[in-house]
């Protein structure tokens, strides 16, 4: 960890936390995912057995930029409240599983003693430009030469600006396919000056660079030398490559410490 002092998160434990992701594909666009159906769907996933297994909650909306809800007829604020309703189901189910958990172990089942050892975060995920376009850019790492890190910038702009203020604990950066996608996440968390904790989670098909080619230690260094981010993790990668990448990225964490 980058910062342990400032933020004790010491794993990504992320078992479990695709179910309401998967739930979400079910329900098509123009039932928009507050309805009460999926509202239902998504708490019961959290509250069952999944809280048992993690220690970061996820609320995905991974491909669901605010253009996504522009494009589909939605307001600007309606697209808003959709970010942050996402961010509201996983809080809510946070809190019903804690009281339940506080009600078992007074009477002596137990599972207080769980969240007493690994509290339970709440993430908000933040996918790429490419998972927006959904023509497989996002594990290509492929934008063109017209995206720059400007254009970048302005695309992630308002997501970055809402979901700080929607009571998640941090935000997750996930499946970052190229450098400059870095670079971009990096420039804005610092000239907005996000509050809360950030992670940047690259992909990769080689086990030795992030899918674009670019160098996995370059777009590391870029998220180490940010001071808003406090993990740097891999994700949607062949697991046989983990390992490696992983050791990789601390390297170049153990290089930059004083």
């Amino acid at each position: 960890m980058k910062h342990p002092r400032d933020f004790q998160v010491h794993k990504q434990l992320r078992t479990s936390t695709m179910l309401d992701y998967e739930a979400a594909q079910t329900i098509p666009i123009n039932e928009v995912p507050m309805t009460n159906s999926f509202l239902q769907v998504s708490m019961k996933l959290y509250t069952s057995t999944t809280l048992k297994l993690v220690q970061i909650l996820l609320s995905l909306h991974h491909t669901r930029p605010l253009f996504k809800g522009l494009k589909k007829g939605f307001s600007r604020e309606e697209s808003e409240a959709m970010l942050r309703k996402s961010v509201e189901i996983a809080c809510d189910a946070r809190d019903v599983y804690t009281e339940n958990c506080s009600k078992s172990s007074c009477e002596g089942a137990g599972d207080g003693e769980i969240l007493k050892n690994r509290p339970i975060l709440v993430a908000t995920s933040v996918g790429s430009y490419g998972a927006y376009l959904a023509d497989g850019s996002e594990y290509s790492g492929n934008y063109g030469e017209a995206i720059t890190v400007e254009v970048l910038k302005d695309f992630h702009r308002r997501r970055i600006q809402v979901l700080p203020e929607s009571g998640a604990d941090l935000i997750a950066f996930e499946t970052v396919p190229n450098k400059i996608e870095a670079q971009a996440y990096a420039e804005h968390l610092e000239e907005e000056d996000i509050k809360i904790p950030t992670w940047f989670s690259f992909n990769s098909k080689d086990g030795v660079n992030v899918v674009s080619g670019d160098s996995l230690l370059d777009c590391a260094s870029i998220a180490e030398s940010c001071k808003k981010v406090v993990a740097v993790g891999i994700n949607c990668t062949p697991p046989r490559f983990i390992l490696g990448l992983i050791l990789a990225i601390k390297k170049v964490q153990y290089c930059s410490l004083p």
